[in-house]
């Protein structure tokens, strides 16, 4: 299943579920692509009715849509569209709360669908594991939506990672640190959901913008893989804090028994035993930033802002900025893609326009895609095995082998 190839798909055919703020995005940007969106899934009509708009003032055909029949409509589209009467559908793109995540890609999958899915895909190992089987079982694709790993910096760091430009990597470090305290109270869009996980849940909630480039420099499941993870947690102070200060001290949100420690600090260590540092804040006032660092034998590379060192080309014990170096090795696929995302507003920065580019061309080139299955479910799995570590006082846990041992190829 490591570079999985299937028939290329002339047009692919796509459905969409979940077409809220997220997944407003992913439609108005599919809309822009080589595709056929025959199907929209949401339960809220006004949602529904937005996403379908975005399709038609995009000059294409109004969609089915769907959702009216409650929180498992998304079965009845894909029924629908699948009978011998259906249009078909080649590809699910699924953009719902976490919960999810699962029950709708096995859904899909299981009806011989390829699924592309929000960030995690999974938040237990359980249903990781659920996820690989089903995709190995049907041979069809599953990715992980990891916008960030087709950022134009993440993918220059990825090409000149390959290049060898910084020598053997040894050590990585990413984080998602975003400030989201405002969604408390705010009963719209993932303030519906989101702060709960922070009432059950104490460890790294959301990984995969940190984790996922540095992977990827590192070539985790291309002779690696990640292997054992230490995790810690500093006490949950800040969500209160906030309620407190912008709601007011007797506001329901402000007598929240928040558990999820305000930082989480992971640390993973590799079969190859190098070492990958993944934390996780969206609680204190810190400006945004996903660390993306990565260090090799003869240099070193920072995001946020971007810069670079390198042993006989960098002035000695000091940063150059990244951007010096675009010339020489921004990616092919930002040359290529890069003036189209470019001009599309709200997709931070382009990479969601080319993420999705992306996709849809490795379907219709019938070619491997840049994500696997096992990318998305070994980022993912850092939520629950951090919280496993937190709650045994920083204990190492192993990380499941999710290739069965491929990764060696």
């Amino acid at each position: 299943m490591l570079g999985l190839k299937v028939d290329p798909i002339p047009r692919p055919k796509v459905a969409v579920i979940g077409t809220g703020a997220r997944g407003q995005v992913l439609v108005r940007l599919l809309a822009r692509l080589e595709v056929d969106i025959v199907a929209l899934c949401d339960v809220d009509a006004q949602a529904l009715a937005a996403g379908t708009k975005l399709v038609t003032d995009a000059g294409r055909p109004a969609p089915q849509g769907f959702g009216e029949g409650g929180d498992e409509d998304y079965l009845r589209m894909l029924d629908a569209l699948l009978t011998a009467d259906g249009v078909g559908v080649d590809l699910a793109i699924i953009a719902t709360p976490w919960r999810w995540h699962v029950p709708q890609a096995l859904a899909a999958m299981e009806r011989g669908v390829h699924v592309g899915v929000e960030v995690p895909v999974a938040y237990t190992l359980e249903d990781c594991w659920r996820i690989v089987d089903a995709a190995e079982r049907e041979r069809v694709h599953c990715m992980m939506l990891e916008n960030v790993c087709y950022g134009r910096e993440e993918m220059m760091a990825l090409n000149l990672c390959r290049a060898g430009l910084l020598g053997e990597l040894t050590h990585g470090e990413g984080a998602y640190i975003h400030n989201l305290s405002a969604q408390l109270g705010s009963g719209v869009s993932e303030g519906l959901w989101r702060p709960a996980h922070h009432l059950a849940r104490n460890g790294n909630l959301y990984p995969t913008h940190g984790l996922g480039p540095i992977a990827q420099y590192m070539g985790v499941h291309a002779g690696d893989r990640l292997a054992t993870l230490v995790s810690m947690s500093s006490p949950a102070r800040g969500r209160r804090a906030h309620a407190e200060r912008a709601l007011g001290a007797d506001a329901p949100e402000a007598k929240l028994d928040f558990i999820c420690g305000d930082i989480n600090t992971s640390v993973l260590q590799t079969a190859l035993g190098r070492t990958i540092v993944v934390q996780h804040d969206t609680t204190t006032p810190r400006p945004y930033t996903r660390l993306n660092h990565i260090q090799g034998t003869r240099g070193t590379l920072r995001g946020f802002p971007g810069r670079i060192h390198v042993v006989d080309r960098s002035p000695e014990h000091a940063w150059e900025p990244l951007d010096a170096y675009q010339d020489e090795f921004d990616h092919p696929v930002w040359k290529r893609l890069g003036p189209e995302a470019l001009g599309q507003a709200n997709t931070h920065g382009g990479m969601d326009f080319v993420m999705l580019a992306r996709l849809v061309e490795c379907l219709v080139a019938g070619e491997a895609l840049d994500m696997s299955v096992y990318d998305g479910v070994a980022w993912s799995c850092v939520s629950p095995l951090s919280e496993q570590s937190v709650a045994h006082g920083g204990a190492p846990v192993a990380v499941p082998d999710f290739t069965r041992g491929a990764w060696r190829g």
